[in-house]
């Protein structure tokens, strides 16, 4: 009898133990899934594919405002959608950045890592590029938050990356350095095919392609168009629907 009460009482528990493995396998899987959908739309310049992946990060967030994870799906998309706009509507792109800026800082507050840095580094270069009054506050909040991605993970791809694009478009009486930027996509290149994956849900940018569309950018920077050809068809090659290369880069082209 006393046995058989010990395992009515033991059932609830159990019960209770196997919702909560559920519900955190249901929460992995809706991280996953979002990621996911992210990682397919990286190259497009889809405004609303990009605003339809906001709405489901954001819904998602509502179900789990304290994971550092899905403010940082959050903040990335709206950085995406903020470089998507930055030629043809530069307001709606700086609000892009601000909300940006806002969910990566609710996402430092529990991972504090290189690619967030990188991130709000790049929102505020950006915004600095979009600033006339706080161009220089701006730019200086871009340079901290790089340094300390740097601080965190040198051997990031994705920390590089933002460093070059910083140099590459700063002038030089401000700290620019083209060939500076050259051997950082350099040394990106080298090492993407190190970082790992699937470990921590993050989204897989930085790749080959978009050091490739960057090297373009760059010696478009520098005038020389033949190389940047080069270029651009390797990154078209990798990715053939490439918004930044097909609505970015090939129109500067042909404006040189």
């Amino acid at each position: 009898m006393i046995l058989s009460k010990k395992i009515i009482l033991l059932i609830p528990i159990l019960f209770l133990f196997t919702i909560n493995i559920s519900r955190s396998e249901d929460i992995e899987s809706d991280m996953k899934n979002v990621r996911d959908k992210i990682n397919e739309t990286y190259f497009s310049f889809d405004v609303n594919k990009w605003k339809s992946l906001l709405k489901t990060a954001t819904e998602l967030r509502k179900e789990h405002p304290g994971d550092w994870r899905v403010n940082y799906y959050c903040g990335l998309i709206c950085h995406q959608l903020g470089k998507i706009l930055y030629l043809p509507d530069e307001e709606k792109a700086y609000q892009y950045f601000d909300k940006s800026i806002d969910y990566l800082l609710e996402a430092k507050k529990k991972n504090y890592n290189a690619e967030i840095a990188a991130l709000l580094s790049s929102d505020y270069g950006k915004k600095s590029s979009l600033s006339t009054i706080k161009a220089i506050y701006y730019g200086i909040k871009a340079r901290d938050y790089i340094y300390e991605a740097n601080e965190k993970d040198k051997s990031n791809p994705k920390v590089l990356l933002i460093a070059s694009i910083h140099l590459m478009h700063t002038p030089e009486s401000f700290g620019g350095d083209k060939k500076w930027a050259e051997e950082l996509l350099n040394r990106a290149l080298k090492l993407i095919y190190k970082q790992k994956r699937d470990e921590d849900l993050t989204v897989n940018w930085a790749t080959e392609a978009e050091i490739y569309a960057y090297f373009a950018q760059l010696e478009i920077l520098k005038g020389n168009m033949p190389k940047a050809k080069l270029f651009v068809e390797k990154a078209i090659k990798l990715e053939p629907d490439y918004g930044f290369v097909l609505f970015d880069l090939i129109p500067q082209m042909e404006k040189r």
